[in-house]
């Protein structure tokens, strides 16, 4: 897909915008962002035309998990004042809950979550709707091998009367490298990355069960 340079600048402007208006405008999400990013990504070279790996896993059990991924950057990709972004493609069966991310950053969590709109916590699956967050990670000088984590939690599922799980996959996200120019601008660069999708079985509850269950 190869987008004009006048509308990657309309899209740019946009982010500008949104950023102008932020509570911290160095960490915002928005749909506005989200477009521009996902054009960037595709009509941008990566940077150095280099694959980073980003190996993901799943700490803890149940419902509630923490997603850890670990980016391997490219040498040199992060001179000066840099940020690693993570923008999370979760479905209707993942959400964050962002009172305890905000919690978290007030303890000093190093990592920064946004999300693009307020997300119910109480839905199942099947009311939910899918969400993309966006996990802002400042980087050290000559930082190669970052590692980010956030809180994630899993919907009840739809009860079922032929399975007792539902495979969830955690997909993979897309990731860019933000550095301050001279201008003051923060500019943002695609980072290639070669990530995992991960499979979570997600229990369900069994419809077969309903006439000795009572409420």
């Amino acid at each position: 897909m190869n987008l004009s340079k006048e509308w990657l600048i309309f899209l740019f402007l946009s982010v500008l915008a949104v950023a102008s208006v932020s509570r911290d405008s160095q960490f915002v999400a928005s749909d506005e962002v989200l477009h521009y990013l996902t054009a960037l990504e595709k009509s941008t070279e990566c940077i150095q035309n280099t694959r980073s790996p980003i190996a993901r896993s799943l700490e803890k059990q149940g419902f509630h998990r923490t997603l850890v991924s670990e980016v391997s950057l490219p040498s040199r990709a992060t001179p000066g004042s840099c940020t690693l972004l993570l923008v999370e493609h979760f479905s209707s069966s993942i959400y964050v809950d962002k009172f305890e991310t905000e919690e978290l950053e007030r303890f000093g969590a190093r990592d920064s979550v946004r999300l693009i709109r307020d997300i119910d916590l109480e839905k199942p699956s099947n009311l939910a709707v899918s969400n993309d967050v966006f996990v802002y990670h400042p980087l050290a000088d000559g930082e190669t091998l970052v590692r980010v984590s956030i809180p994630i939690h899993f919907r009840y599922q739809v009860p079922s009367r032929t399975s007792d799980h539902v495979d969830v996959a955690v997909l993979p996200p897309s990731a860019f490298i933000g550095c301050d120019s001279p201008t003051g601008m923060r500019q943002w660069q695609p980072l290639c990355a070669d990530a995992p999708t991960l499979h979570v079985d997600v229990p369900t509850g069994q419809l077969g069960l309903e006439g000795v269950v009572t409420w």
